[in-house]
């Protein structure tokens, strides 16, 4: 076929036609230019059953295993200090979280003005923004409830409640100031613990 192919277009050049350019036909497959890998190679070999000697299997040994490389600890950021060197005091003084009892948490919050039905919300709500430890801080919030103070760019909740910010570690001060918030958001129509979500 191909001699047939290149006398015609021999013969059409000789003829002065315009000779089209054919491609160049494939050539014959042959068995051994692509050899094909044998069929054992491309099948995953199956783990050795276990043998049986004396009446107990044996097993092959378990393939070694690349230890997980140990992460390095990084480390530990030296705390913020308290803006006002007399909270610091105030904050110093309380006790740590591992030391507070729920009956503590329920008399801060009594002693704040927290209505008894109102208690146990209240201290979860404490619960959830400090795990009820008092000289909690996290930038601008601050406390047992983790008001928001005035370094947040506004007079803060204690100015805003009529307290003094500077005892914001003072836990029946800072669920007082909470329980503020609760009936600020309670009287514009918001949900209960508006603030806290």
């Amino acid at each position: 076929m191909n001699g047939l192919l290149a006398g015609l277009a021999a013969l059409v050049a000789a003829a002065g036609y315009l000779a089209i350019a054919l491609p160049a036909p494939a050539p014959e497959p042959r068995g051994d230019l692509y050899p094909l890998p044998a069929l054992s190679s491309l099948v995953t070999p199956t783990p050795k059953p276990p043998t049986f000697s004396g009446g107990e299997p044996t097993f092959p040994p378990p393939a070694p295993v690349k230890p997980e490389p140990t992460a390095t600890a990084e480390p530990i950021a030296a705390p913020v200090p308290l803006r006002d060197p007399t909270a610091m005091v105030v904050a110093a003084s309380l006790p740590s979280p591992r030391e507070l009892e729920p009956d503590s948490i329920d008399a801060w919050l009594l002693d704040a003005g927290w209505p008894p039905e109102l208690v146990e919300e209240a201290k979860a709500i404490a619960w959830k923004e400090s795990r009820w430890h008092p000289g909690s801080t996290n930038g601008s919030h601050v406390g047992l409830f983790q008001l928001e103070s005035s370094a947040a760019g506004w007079q803060g909740w204690f100015a805003y409640c009529g307290e003094s910010e500077a005892s914001w570690a003072d836990p029946v001060l800072n669920a007082r100031v909470a329980l503020c918030v609760y009936r600020y958001d309670i009287a514009r129509g918001n949900r209960p613990w508006h603030q806290w979500r």
